[in-house]
């Protein structure tokens, strides 16, 4: 990638890699990423260290090496666990008195778990597994039906706000129709 030739030249490119750049007061600068809610202040304790505007023209002037993208790490999967690990927990310094409750707690899981299965007669891993597929899958639909009617909400409030818009406009055309469409009328 070619380096830029100034700061206004970097500006340029990242407006043309779809990043918008806000200019604020006192020479703020922001950028706002597509798919972002808030943007960013360019500067090294928001951005990273290496990624300010002192760094930036540090690189152009080619008084810095060029930042290679480092790999991220990508984050450990996150998994459903309702029993506290007592062992980990009693590493890290808790007392006596946490641990009871941890067993307490990890016994009222296990208890609550088993009724569940009992009460609807998932007895069978089989039976678990056909059962969470069935709320999956319903999951999914309504998932979509939510995604329709929002869909719907939004046509609808567009037709009201035309019928609003109508209401308000309607005698001008009225008055400009008596008139037999004449051009000083719809001059005025």
């Amino acid at each position: 990638m070619e380096r830029p030739k100034d700061f206004a030249d970097f500006l340029r490119r990242m407006e043309t890699a779809g990043i918008q750049v806000k200019h604020g007061r006192g020479g703020v600068i922001s950028f706002l990423v597509p798919g972002q809610q808030r943007a960013a202040r360019f500067r090294a304790s928001t951005l990273g260290d290496g990624y300010g505007p002192e760094d930036v023209q540090a690189v152009i002037d080619g008084k810095a090496p060029t930042r290679t993208a480092t790999a991220r790490k990508a984050p450990a999967p996150r998994r459903v666990n309702l029993l506290i690990d007592i062992q980990e927990r009693m590493r890290q310094g808790k007392g006596p008195a946490y641990e009871r409750w941890a067993k307490v707690y990890n016994l009222k899981q296990m208890a609550a778990a088993l009724q569940y299965l009992k009460e609807h007669q998932l007895f069978e891993y089989d039976d678990l597994a056909a059962k969470t597929d069935a709320a999956t899958e319903q999951f999914h639909t309504l998932a979509g039906d939510i995604q329709q009617t929002e869909a719907e909400l939004s046509r609808v409030s567009d037709l009201m706000a035309a019928v609003v818009q109508y209401a308000k406009t309607r005698p001008a055309f009225d008055g400009y129709k008596a008139a037999k469409y004449s051009r000083k009328y719809l001059a005025e």
